[in-house]
């Protein structure tokens, strides 16, 4: 509180969080002005860790990782149908608590979307609004922030769960106009994990997968492409895509080809078409025999 912009910040997160409720957003519970004039809020108690180090540590199968996935994009989804860019989406702003519910927390940056611009992502005394490795490209870049920010973000979040560790090109460096996609994660997976955009955590892979499945490297890859209009619309489509594959649907980051589709749709349902082919090899052998 020892300038008037990290006051109007705090006094600004305080009216963010006065406005949220939702199970996976930590609470507030009140808020003031001490008697030396200092204000203050008082919130929810998250006894957790960060969601990528509570799935490395517990060892979670791929499911139970993206049920975890799906309730972060619900409660960044939900803020912004209320006009609120986070902005600081981070593994250790999404913790996962002793009963295994995800919260997300710390909206000392976060934005509303119906305020003016604020020079491009920057305090007027030039202080970075974000965390340089989880930041998407135009935040880096001091451009106007948007939802597709958050999306980014979160893909990051991802790419993190899926693999153990940070794609490369995130971090202090300014992104490039020849900023690419990062490698797709099964290719990550086969390497050794040396780089410096390894997890701080955890410096080699800690996933108890030695594959994933194409469809869940398109979702991730989506929200990663480095140009906005090319990553998904909205969180909320974002987890649609991850929901889809959970139920052995076409996900809408692929093309939706008729061999794509009938392969999906196979998936679905194998058992009948096993049994469907034993019934007709069977029809076969009769028709030979006769």
């Amino acid at each position: 509180m020892e300038t008037p912009q990290m006051r109007a910040r705090f006094i600004a997160e305080r009216q963010l969080l006065a406005h949220l409720q939702h199970p996976n957003i930590a609470t507030l519970f009140d808020g003031g002005v001490t008697d030396e004039g200092r204000p203050f809020f008082a919130m929810e108690l998250i006894d957790g860790q960060p969601v990528t180090i509570h799935c490395a540590e517990q060892q979670l199968p791929m499911e139970k990782v993206l049920g975890l996935m799906l309730d972060v994009i619900e409660a960044v989804s939900y803020l912004h149908r209320n006009l609120v860019v986070h902005r600081d989406l981070k593994p250790s702003n999404i913790l996962v608590d002793r009963d295994g519910r995800v919260k997300l927390l710390d909206f000392g940056i976060a934005k509303l979307l119906s305020e003016e611009p604020e020079g491009g992502g920057f305090t007027r005394t030039g202080e970075v609004l974000m965390t340089p490795n989880y930041a998407a490209p135009e935040q880096r870049l001091g451009q106007p922030v948007t939802t597709a920010a958050d999306v980014y973000s979160l893909g990051i979040v991802f790419y993190e769960l899926l693999t153990g560790r940070r794609p490369e090109g995130t971090g202090s460096q300014a992104p490039s106009a020849e900023d690419e996609l990062p490698s797709r994660p099964n290719t990550v997976l086969r390497r050794p994990a040396t780089s410096s955009t390894d997890t701080e955590h955890h410096p080699h892979p800690v996933v108890p997968w030695r594959r994933i499945d194409r469809d869940l490297e398109t979702i991730c890859l989506t929200a990663l492409h480095p140009d906005p209009a090319l990553r998904y619309p909205s969180a909320e489509q974002f987890g649609q895509d991850i929901e889809r594959f959970r139920q052995g649907l076409p996900i809408s980051a692929r093309p939706s080809t008729f061999g794509y589709r009938l392969g999906k749709l196979a998936r679905r349902h194998r058992t009948a078409l096993i049994a469907a082919v034993g019934v007709l090899a069977l029809l076969a052998a009769g028709m030979v025999r006769e």
